[in-house]
């Protein structure tokens, strides 16, 4: 039986949102992969948006809740730091981290922030 003090890590990857179906359903496959795979130390992993799909970031973080994640870990699926990496994401997140004093979370640079990225750009053009 496991302990339940034991720290279970949840991540929520967090993507625009479109009007376009399929381009939602490439968020839900990307964190369906991301779950799969060996390597990954999180107990959760689940999509969320900030426009136009569900879940939306405060829907998923209580989905992380429900499966009784105690850190919660965001990662934002965004290129650019414009207005949703800088203000939107991390005022959800105060909000939530208000809301829920146990839960602790950790926001991620967004992807076009890491340090690899131009080395990756490079590979593909």
């Amino acid at each position: 039986m496991k302990n339940q003090n034991t720290i279970q890590q949840g991540l929520v990857f967090v993507a625009h949102g479109s009007r376009h179906l399929e381009s939602n359903e490439h968020i839900f496959l990307l964190t369906k992969q991301l779950q799969s795979l060996k390597k990954n130390s999180y107990a959760y992993v689940n999509a969320a948006f900030l426009e136009f799909a569900h879940p939306n970031l405060p829907e998923a973080i209580e989905q992380q809740i429900e499966h009784r994640i105690s850190q919660v870990t965001v990662f934002p699926y965004f290129l650019s730091a414009g207005a949703h990496v800088t203000q939107d994401i991390p005022a959800i997140i105060h909000s939530l981290s208000e809301k829920y004093p146990t839960v602790t979370f950790k926001l991620l640079s967004h992807l076009g922030a890491h340090p690899d990225i131009l080395a990756f750009i490079s590979q593909c053009v």
